[in-house]
């Protein structure tokens, strides 16, 4: 794999700025002369160069405990890119999360880097964002921790690659226990592959032979498609048929047609699986049989099925999409947003009766696959994320009825603007940029309840 590189930001080397040189008195009409020359020629359509910005100063001070510490000149956002492999970086460590600090603008900077292992070389490139939008990218260094102090167990969300289509996998840090939500679409596939079945390789890859909570966001099949079929070698099963599954999570009414949403239920009903419903406003605490996932992670259900405010909204697909279950999953002092394909409506719904809930994000998994017709500015800026993941390959974007780019630029420039990195299934940034429209990446956000970071892991479907 060749190493990958800064997709969404310029990159600009570490070092000096170069001081000018000392003009003397006596050349000073020569270069007034020259510089009305130059732009005498710019006038004539001669290409002008770029004013140049100053360089970034930064220093690196420490690689202690598991901690890279450093100073810049100029206040920016500090992230580290490390690998095990030199020019190969497939994580990205963020300062801890206490309050706004992971967040904050600041010339000194801390930031764990949660898989250091005793004695293991770890190749770091340090990262800086200016607020003049710079990003800033160090050469690369090699630190080695003696004796790095234990990590807390940690939570994993992996967003797994199916091109167009939801699949998370969210793994519990004290308990054995695994949440799936979604699961992909059984028409959606590459090289005669299915998306649940692929979904299916992963979980068998990490040993995965039970479920214990189940799911599907909202009635589209590229979300509870793989639920029902698709999962297995012929295409007729899908992931309640291959896997125990301990709870299946519902929604009390859906906007419009009923009949996949009866599909669903009435398997889940023939296994004996038990079929709890949600509502908006329950938490762990409120609903401990639904929610009460873990004893370390709180859950809240911020939008779950119809409501009556966009009966008469759009058409019956939009209104499907606002029926989407919305989750705010804390750990400590991190937390994470997932909500299907949530849009304004829904978005504004829960604007409006829990705010409390919607400050200090640090992972938000985009609604609908990145499109402008959700993920509002006002929304983007009340969440701030940290860090953003776009279930969503923009080659198979472009090339479907969805119109990728051009639906989803705006969404980009919005989370650009609270200085979010974005992670996609084609391009994990600032970790990898598309390459050859073949490489696809599993992203998943990884935290400890104080530190995050997120990696990616070649997708099954990737040469």
């Amino acid at each position: 794999m060749s190493p990958p590189r800064v997709a969404h930001l310029p990159v600009r080397r570490f070092g000096p700025a170069v001081p000018p040189a000392r003009i003397l008195p006596w050349a000073g009409l020569l270069v007034i002369l020259l510089q009305a020359l130059g732009l005498l020629l710019a006038g004539c359509g001669e290409t002008t160069t770029t004013p140049e910005v100053p360089s970034l100063r930064s220093e690196l001070t420490g690689a202690e405990g598991r901690t890279v510490t450093w100073i810049t000149d100029q206040t920016t956002l500090g992230a580290v890119r490390y690998g095990f492999v030199s020019g190969q970086y497939d994580r990205l460590a963020y300062p801890v999360a206490a309050g706004d600090a992971d967040k904050s603008f600041s010339r000194t900077h801390a930031v764990p880097l949660l898989g250091a292992q005793a004695g293991v070389p770890i190749y770091i490139q340090r990262t800086d964002l200016s607020e003049k939008e710079q990003l800033y990218a160090a050469a690369e260094e090699t630190v080695t921790f003696a004796a790095p102090p234990a990590v807390a167990p940690q939570l994993r969300f992996t967003s797994l690659d199916v091109q167009f289509g939801d699949a998370h996998v969210l793994q519990l840090p004290s308990e054995d226990r695994l949440v799936m939500i979604d699961a992909g679409n059984p028409y959606e596939g590459r090289g005669g592959e299915s998306a649940p079945h692929h979904v299916r390789r992963w979980l068998q890859e990490h040993a995965v032979t039970r479920l214990d909570v189940a799911l599907a966001t909202h009635m589209h099949v590229d979300h509870y498609g793989g639920f029902l079929r698709g999962a297995d070698d012929t295409g007729s099963l899908g992931l309640i048929d291959l896997y125990e599954i301990g709870l299946f999570l519902d929604v009390a009414a859906v906007s419009g047609n009923e009949n996949a949403l009866a599909d669903l239920r009435a398997e889940v009903d023939a296994k004996g699986i038990p079929r709890l419903i949600l509502e908006p406003g329950e938490t762990d605490v409120t609903d401990p049989a639904a929610l009460a996932w873990d004893p370390l992670v709180h859950v809240a259900v911020l939008n779950a099925g119809a409501q009556a405010e966009w009966a008469h909204t759009g058409f019956e697909s939009d209104r499907l999409n606002n029926d989407s279950v919305a989750l705010k999953i804390s750990y400590g002092d991190v937390d994470l947003f997932t909500g299907g394909d949530c849009q304004v409506q829904a978005e504004a719904r829960m604007l409006t009766l829990y705010p409390q809930y919607l400050v200090s994000i640090e992972y938000f998994k985009v609604f609908h696959h990145g499109r402008n017709d959700e993920n509002s500015q006002t929304w983007i800026q009340t969440i701030r994320p940290r860090a953003a993941v776009i279930p969503v390959a923009f080659v198979a974007y472009d090339e479907g009825p969805q119109g990728g780019y051009d639906n989803s630029k705006d969404v980009l420039a919005r989370l650009a603007a609270v200085h979010a990195d974005v992670f996609r299934f084609d391009a994990a940034a600032p970790l990898a940029e598309p390459q050859d429209n073949q490489t696809f990446w599993h992203t998943t956000f990884v935290t400890d309840g104080t530190s995050y970071e997120v990696r990616i892991a070649r997708s099954v479907w990737s040469p």
